[in-house]
Order: structure tokens, then C-alpha cells, then sequence
């Protein structure tokens, strides 16, 4: 990917998330979860939508794989907040 490629994705990157911050409410009483939002803000920036993002799966394996760890640790933290679980109960505790 050339930098102003680089650039473009990390734009709409944050795009979505002032775009998240910005219309929690909105988003929260719709049927959706924001993972289906994520999906379909995607497609929009992918090559059958706006075409702002384009990977082919041989030649960007390795960026295809550092984004997908970044949605998975992304995915993770955004589970861990939702869990309502006191530090001090005993589901953090090791079970050997």
C-alpha cells in the first residue's frame, strides 16, 4: 500500500469512530449491533462501495493480518467493557 493509501484508511478509520462516539444513542436503538454497522461501513469503503479500500489476499497478506489483529484485540476490549464484574469476585479467580 502506498502512504497515501496509508493514510486514507487510517481517515476513515477515525471517521468511524467520531462517527460511533457521535451517534451512540442513534446506533443503540436501532435492531443492529455495531458489528453489523463495522460490516457495512466496510463494504461502503470497499471496492463494490466507494473503493477507497482495496487489498488483494496474496500480495497484502501481511497488512490483511495485522488488521485482522487489530479487530480481534478491538472486538476484545470492546467485550471486556461490557462485562459488570467486580475485581474482587471469585470469577477472576485461576480454577486448577
Amino acid at each position: 500500500m502506498s502512504p497515501t493509501e496509508v493514510a486514507l484508511l487510517f481517515m476513515a478509520v477515525g471517521a468511524l469512530f467520531v462517527l460511533r462516539a457521535l451517534s451512540g444513542s442513534v446506533l443503540g436503538r436501532l435492531p443492529l449491533s455495531t458489528a453489523i454497522a463495522y460490516l457495512e461501513f466496510g463494504f461502503a469503503l470497499g471496492p463494490r462501495g466507494l473503493g477507497i479500500v482495496e487489498f488483494h489476499i496474496l500480495t497484502d497478506a501481511k497488512t490483511l493480518g495485522h488488521l485482522t489483529e487489530i479487530a480481534v484485540i478491538v472486538s476484545f476490549f470492546s467485550a471486556g467493557l461490557k462485562l459488570h464484574v467486580p475485581l474482587h469476585d471469585a470469577l477472576w479467580r485461576a480454577r486448577l
